[in-house]
């Protein structure tokens, strides 16, 4: 038998509501995911629903409005829309580890690694890396120098899709080849 990956709901809520911070969102955005998270956690507690897996937020959108949330035809009202959107928050730290940003805003590079980053995406380039992958490998890089900016050692267990290491990396031992190694 062929068992289905889950996260406990509790650990999930806990990761959005850190996510939650570390994306630094406006009051406002804040106030509509912790308004959307309290609204799934009561229909989890109620529905006895102790783990997340790929068909949890589906179900609890259908639930809430009886339509399917893949439904890319149907006009959805504002609401809908809030409840997909964190719906999406909570898939993300579910299949990821970390929520993505849907933004037109990009993530702030910590001084200190300007350099270093910058570094890195002339080498992706220079080894002829798509304008889409250095995109991707340019937000990856920040959310990690990011991390370190913040905690001094960062843990990269979150980070597996990324093939990086499961142990934490202090920063004093990270130098454009650690780096470099890890995003290509």
């Amino acid at each position: 038998m062929h068992s289905r990956k889950t996260v406990p709901i509790i650990d999930l809520m806990s990761a959005a509501n850190m996510e939650l911070i570390r994306l630094d969102f406006k009051s406002s955005t804040l106030s509509r995911h912790s308004k959307e998270f309290r609204s799934f956690s009561n229909y989890c507690r109620e529905n006895e629903i102790t783990a997340y897996d790929t068909e949890t937020g589906p179900q609890y959108f259908q639930h809430c409005y009886g339509l399917d949330i893949g439904n890319s035809t149907a006009k959805l009202t504002k609401q809908q829309l809030d409840t997909r959107c964190s719906i999406r928050f909570l898939d993300d730290i579910f299949q990821f580890g970390y929520a993505l940003r849907y933004s037109h805003h990009d993530y702030t590079v910590p001084r200190q690694y300007v350099d270093l980053l910058e570094e890195y995406l002339a080498w992706c380039h220079r080894n002829n890396s798509s304008d889409g992958t250095i995109r991707v490998k340019r937000t990856t890089a920040i959310f990690l120098l990011s991390g370190w900016a913040r905690n001094r050692t960062f843990r990269f267990n979150r980070c597996r899709n990324f093939g990086l290491h499961d142990h934490p990396v202090p920063l004093p031992s990270c130098n454009y080849p650690c780096i470099q190694q890890r995003f290509t």
